[in-house]
C-alpha cells in the first residue's frame, strides 16, 4: 500500500503495521492538542461573556449612582426648603406669642383697676393702644372688650399656627423617617451580582459625596 500525494510531491512511502501505529499515535496526540484547544477556546469564550457582562453590570450601577446622587440632590434642596419655611413660620408663631403675651399682660394692667400715674407695665410698648394719654384703667372702660376681642382673635391665630406647624413638622418627620429606611435598607444590599454562569462577580462600592 501507498499513501496518495498531499499538498504537492510527497515521496512514497510502504505502510507496516509500525507505521500504522506511530500514524495512530500521530493522530491520537492531534486529537488530544485539539480538544485541549477547544477546552482553552471554550474558557476564553467563558471569560469574555463574564467580563462583557461584568462590563455592563459595572456601567448599570455607575448609572444607579448618578441617579441616587441626582435624587439626594433634589431632595436635600426640598429638605432646605422645607426647613426654611418651618423656621420662617416658627419666627412668625414667635412673633404672635409676643404679641399675644403683650396683649395679656396690657388686658391685665387695665383689668387691676390701674391708675392714670400708672404706666403700661407690658412689653412692646409702641404697640400699646392706650398707652401715653390713657384714660383712668377702670373695669367698666370700654377699651376692654376691644382690647379681649383683640387678645382673643390672636391667641386664635396663635393656635391656628400652631398647629399647622405641628402638622407641618409632623410630615416633614414622616418623610425623613421614610428616607432614612429606604437609604438603610438600600445600604445593607450586597454588592455582589451573579453572572449567567453562576460565579459572582464584585462591584465597584459606591463613592457619592452627597450629605443627606
Amino acid at each position: 500500500l501507498f499513501v496518495s500525494k498531499h499538498l504537492g510531491t510527497l515521496p512514497e512511502v510502504m505502510l507496516s503495521p509500525a507505521n500504522l501505529d506511530e500514524i495512530k499515535e500521530r493522530i491520537s496526540k492531534n486529537e488530544e492538542k485539539i480538544n485541549v484547544l477547544q477546552a482553552i477556546n471554550n474558557v476564553l469564550k467563558e471569560r469574555h461573556e463574564i467580563e462583557s457582562n461584568y462590563k455592563s453590570l459595572a456601567h448599570k450601577f455607575k448609572e444607579m449612582q448618578e441617579e441616587e446622587a441626582l435624587r439626594r440632590a433634589k431632595f436635600d434642596e426640598a429638605r432646605k426648603k422645607q426647613l426654611a419655611e418651618l423656621q420662617a413660620k416658627g419666627e412668625a408663631l414667635c412673633r404672635e406669642k409676643a404679641k399675644l403675651q403683650h396683649q395679656i399682660e396690657h388686658v391685665t394692667w387695665h383689668l387691676e383697676g390701674c391708675r392714670r400715674r400708672r404706666p403700661c407695665l407690658a412689653r412692646l410698648p409702641e404697640n400699646c393702644p392706650l398707652k401715653g394719654d390713657a384714660p383712668s384703667c377702670i373695669p367698666h372702660s370700654p377699651e376692654k372688650l376691644k382690647i379681649m376681642a383683640n387678645m382673643k382673635s390672636t391667641a386664635d391665630h396663635l393656635v391656628r399656627g400652631i398647629m399647622d406647624l405641628r402638622k407641618k413638622i409632623h410630615i416633614v418627620q414622616d418623610k425623613l423617617e421614610h428616607e432614612v429606611a429606604r437609604v438603610t435598607s438600600e445600604c445593607v444590599k450586597p454588592d455582589r451580582h451573579q453572572c449567567p454562569h453562576g460565579k459572582y462577580i464584585k462591584l465597584p462600592r459606591a463613592t457619592s459625596n452627597t450629605t443627606s
